[in-house]
């Protein structure tokens, strides 16, 4: 919720869902792909790779827009395919799920994400305090 002239107030919401590891800094090699979490350190998600695809469900869409980090996962199941003459064949195929990284909470407090709300209370109290007599300062001083 954004502030405005009439409603003084605003909303930070930081969910607990992981990002994605394409938000940090993932990048295709040969072995898989490397991902960054703490700046300077490179991990590798070994036989992993990077699609433009989007999951619904079950469904796996392309919509090209979206990057994600993929890795393939199980036993091998059989999967029907359309071909674009409309005939359908069945191939075996891998499993594939999203690679995550830390939620925006994780990244926010680091290991102490269930001490958020506290946290972020006090915070945000200290820095309102500070915010409204700076803003009376500057109306007093302008009248």
């Amino acid at each position: 919720m954004k502030s405005t002239k009439t409603r003084k107030e605003s909303q930070i919401i930081i969910t607990h869902k992981p990002l994605g590891l394409i938000y940090f800094g993932a990048r295709p090699t040969n072995k898989g792909v490397t991902y960054s979490i703490v700046k300077g350190k490179r991990l590798l998600a070994a036989h992993a790779f990077i699609l433009n695809i989007h999951r619904k469900g079950n469904k796996i869409e392309d919509t090209g827009e979206k990057q994600q980090v993929f890795i393939r996962y199980g036993e091998k199941v059989l999967a029907t395919k359309k071909s674009w003459k409309g005939k359908k064949s069945t191939i075996l195929r891998q499993r594939i799920r999203v690679l995550t990284g830390m939620s925006i909470a994780q990244l926010f407090l680091g290991k102490r994400g269930t001490d958020m709300y506290k946290e972020l209370q006090t915070t945000f109290n200290e820095r309102v305090r500070v915010e409204l007599l700076q803003a009376s300062k500057y109306l007093i001083g302008k009248r």
